[in-house]
């Protein structure tokens, strides 16, 4: 039950509402790139979540974690560490959905966006916005 809670808070839903938004930057770039300009899915991918992490780095400072620090580049720093992980761990996923299940590439980054999801709250939350 307090699983349910914690994931319950106005924090935590504005979090995916941002992270849904951010969705969109996402899987737009990764599609412009993959499927309509040929790039390779692991690297339209890299540039995706790039792109989509520093969408949800500004909002998330500003509206999820109302975070008022004047060190955002520290907190820019520990975002593109979460953002590395991040980028490891589903770039392997990725991977084994398109190379080992045959999942088109789009399911699959769906898939992978969706598993990050709660992961990349926590590290965002006790890291990024947490420490500084």
């Amino acid at each position: 039950m307090n699983l349910v809670k914690y994931f319950m808070k106005r924090e935590f839903i504005v979090y995916a509402f941002v992270g849904g938004l951010c969705a969109f930057v996402d899987i737009g770039a990764y599609y412009l790139l993959n499927i309509i300009l040929g790039v390779s899915y692991l690297i339209a991918h890299l540039f995706s979540v790039w792109l989509a992490s520093t969408v949800k780095f500004l909002i998330n400072k500003r509206f999820t974690f109302k975070n008022k620090s004047s060190k955002v580049r520290k907190q820019y720093t520990y975002s593109l560490i979460v953002l590395m992980v991040y980028t490891i761990v589903t770039e392997v996923m990725l991977f084994i959905f398109v190379d080992f299940f045959n999942f088109s590439t789009i399911v699959s980054k769906v898939l992978v966006l969706i598993l990050g999801l709660s992961v990349n709250y926590v590290l965002d939350k006790k890291l990024t916005f947490g420490i500084v």
